[in-house]
């Protein structure tokens, strides 16, 4: 059975991530905590991490396979990561007994035609798998689409006795469901979206009337000036503008202070 070579034909999931766990991983904290947690496994395998110079703290690859594969790890499956000739012996044999001696020769020995997908994924006690290609943004490489077009192709045409697609309805982001063509879903890690806290902004300024003075809205004005200019409003005077705008508007409020038992305009 053939499958599509349209990228879009693979299912995608999401894994987001903290960005303080990233920037641990690549100042050197995280790795050795991941590998003491995880210790035994096939993901963190010992023989490979010891020599490894393409791990902190010597450079900074792997962590979107290692985040993606501790998921599975936590879910109680295994993942090989380092599994081509040449990386990882012990990797490798293991991919051999999963996929078979000639799969694993024919497609985790070189990268002619370009590399499998990033995590072998497998089930230790029935030997059931699937591929999962971690990915930041990034879009396919070139040669991805036909190498894992060429993979899935193989397993499709080989007895269902050597091999069976891992799935587990319990965590279908784990586990997205696949067509029965299928083995491989691609799993994107992306940073958490940041929250923006903006800053309170600060209480309104509240004006507070000193001696001689009164509040009327927002203004602070003196007592005997407004006395007099309300006197000259009721009497008709004509005021510059503004001013008379204002007194349109306040008139009301000038009249009960005036009025009020406290006496503000004395």
């Amino acid at each position: 059975m053939s499958v599509s070579r349209n990228p879009a034909s693979w299912l995608e999931v999401i894994n987001t991530y903290n960005a303080d766990l990233k920037s641990s991983y690549y100042e050197g904290s995280l790795l050795p905590k991941w590998r003491k947690d995880y210790a035994g496994s096939f993901l963190f395998c010992k023989e490979y991490m010891d020599k490894s110079l393409q791990i902190p703290p010597h450079m900074r690859r792997g962590f979107n396979e290692l985040f993606v594969g501790t998921k599975y790890l936590d879910a109680g499956y295994d993942a090989l990561l380092w599994c081509r000739r040449g990386e990882c012996k012990t990797c490798f044999q293991k991919a051999g007994e999963l996929l078979g001696d000639r799969a694993a020769e024919q497609f985790l020995t070189t990268e002619e035609g370009g590399r499998p997908p990033d995590l072998l994924v497998f089930d230790t006690p029935t030997g059931r798998f699937r591929f999962v290609e971690c990915k930041g943004k990034e879009s396919f490489t070139h040669r991805q689409v036909p190498k894992f077009t060429e993979i899935e192709n193989y397993l499709n045409h080989i007895s269902r006795a050597r091999a069976e697609l891992l799935t587990d309805s319990r965590d279908e982001k784990l586990f997205p469901a696949l067509s029965p063509s299928q083995w491989i879903h691609i799993a994107r890690v992306l940073p958490e979206k940041k929250i923006v806290v903006r800053p309170r902004k600060p209480d309104a300024w509240i004006p507070v009337a000193g001696p001689g003075q009164v509040v009327i809205g927002r203004l602070v004005l003196k007592r005997e000036m407004l006395i007099d200019e309300l006197k000259r409003f009721e009497a008709g005077e004509e005021l510059p503008r503004p001013k008379m705008s204002w007194w349109i508007s306040h008139v009301n409020e000038v009249r009960i202070f005036r009025s009020a038992p406290t006496n503000y305009f004395g």
